[in-house]
Parts: structure tokens; sequence; C-alpha cells
């Protein structure tokens, strides 16, 4: 291939993965350390966890007397880097998190998306195919 081709697709791939904003699939759940269904709760459990569709994904929790309280969910506003947001007082902490990529509000860690993930790919496929 030549060096035309190979910026051709190079800018396309980044393209792709820059892309628009899009809805992203997240995690909704509620669970608190006192009562109830524990899988939204760290470790999290995406066992009997629904689904929702937003713009970002959104993870808060928050802990007062003991009791620790997680929500996950869907964010319909879209935000331009992942973030998170602390609070505290007498008592009482709390911590609220968006993100931009699917599932991304699992556990707290971001994962690279799909689109990353091709792109690396097909690097890689191309700088195999020019040594051939």
């Amino acid at each position: 291939m030549d060096q035309k081709t190979v910026a051709f697709i190079v800018i396309g791939m980044i393209a792709f993965v820059i892309g628009g904003s899009e809805a992203l699939t997240c995690y909704s759940c509620n669970s608190t350390s006192a009562g109830g269904p524990k899988n939204c709760l760290d470790p999290f459990s995406a066992t009997g966890v629904s689904k929702c569709t937003g713009t970002t994904c959104v993870k808060g929790w928050a802990k007062a007397q003991g009791v620790t309280a997680v929500f996950r969910g869907c964010n319909p506003t879209p935000v331009d880097k992942d973030q998170c947001v602390d609070a505290s007082g007498e008592g009482f902490s709390a911590k609220g998190c968006v993100c931009r990529s699917d599932y991304c509000n699992d556990a707290g860690i971001l994962k690279p998306t799909y689109k990353m993930l091709v792109a690396v790919a097909t690097v890689m496929a191309i700088t195999w195919v020019n040594k051939i």
C-alpha cells in the first residue's frame, strides 16, 4: 500500500473513533447495605441488573450512619470528559461520577470502547500488511 492509502485509512479510523455523540448503554440499579438486593453495591454484580440508554452513564454512592447506598443509571446530558465529584459533611460522604462509554458505570474502572479496539486492530493489520 502506498502512503496516501495508509494516511486515508488512518484519518478515517480517527474520525470513526472520535465520532459524534451517540447513545450509550449503562447499568441501571440501586442498592443499600441496609437491606434489599446487594448486586448494585461494590463489588458489582450485573446479574439481575437492568440496562438503560442515555448520553452518559452515572454512578453515585453515599455512606451515612454506617449504611452505604449505590446508584447506577443513565444521564441524558452530554459531558466533555469523564469526571467525578466528591461531597462530604458531618457523618456522611458521597461521590458521583459520569462517564462516556458503554457499561462504564460498572465498577468505576473505565474500559476501552469497541471503537478504540477496532482502531488498534486496524493499525496493527496495516502494519502487518506493509511488512509483507
